[in-house]
């Protein structure tokens, strides 16, 4: 094959390189209509509110404290309180270091994106920070994000989770109802701030199991007032 002939290939490979990233742009803009579509049906059938970017401060407290990666909520009353689930994104960058062969490194970059659910319960009377957090969780992710943790002095709680916040000027109370729940492995993680009570999971909204996503922090809620609102 001579010059003429490879440019004629490689400009053809080139052509169906591009034709096929706008054939899956094309599908995935389709796929994310539908699903948008979805949402919408199921918000309207059970009187709740589908919104596009919510302007909230979930995000400061999830994972990777991406203040706008919230992309969508849905919001509506379950079990006699005002409840949310939204969809929240961040993006990691790690790079890599390995030897290159001649004394020197050659790095390497990753991207990636992890996507959680994050519910959100409403209560009625607002409160500083409060929360139970898994002890690697706040390795990981650092105090900046979640704040110091500390113990109570229960070696089966302390053993696996720490207290975020302070929970003496706090609204609520642990009870000794909860700190079993978190024992027993029952309850999920969870934060408080004003009246907004989260938990996250990783994935996304399956519209089939909203009350299996909603059903654990509700729990939590009932726990920290003492009130069951279903009631």
């Amino acid at each position: 094959m001579n010059a003429a002939e490879l440019g004629v290939a490689a400009g053809g490979c080139l052509v169906a390189v591009a034709l096929l990233i706008a054939l899956v742009a094309v599908a995935s803009r389709g796929r994310s209509r539908r699903r948008w579509t979805r949402l919408q049906q199921w918000s309207e059938a059970n009187g709740w509110t589908l919104v596009a970017k919510p302007v909230v401060d979930w995000g400061s407290r999830l994972p990777g404290g991406n203040k706008h990666g919230v992309s969508l909520a849905l919001s509506g009353e379950l079990w006699g309180r005002h409840t949310s689930i939204g969809e929240y994104s961040f993006t990691e960058t790690t790079t890599t270091s390995t030897p290159d062969g001649h004394g020197g490194t050659t790095d390497a970059t990753t991207t990636s994106t992890h996507e959680y659910v994050v519910v959100v319960l409403h209560l009625d009377q607002p409160s500083g920070y409060l929360g139970v957090l898994p002890r690697d969780v706040l390795s990981r992710w650092g105090l900046t994000l979640l704040g110091v943790g500390s113990a109570i002095g229960q070696e089966a709680f302390d053993k696996h989770y720490r207290v975020v916040g302070d929970p003496a000027t706090a609204a609520y109370r642990l009870s000794q109802e909860l700190i079993a729940a978190h024992i027993e492995g029952t309850a999920p993680l969870w934060t408080l701030y004003g009246t907004e009570l989260v938990t996250w999971f990783p994935g996304r909204i399956d519209l089939d199991r909203v009350a299996d996503l909603a059903g654990p922090l509700h729990q939590i809620a009932t726990m920290l007032t003492g009130v069951d609102a279903a009631r």
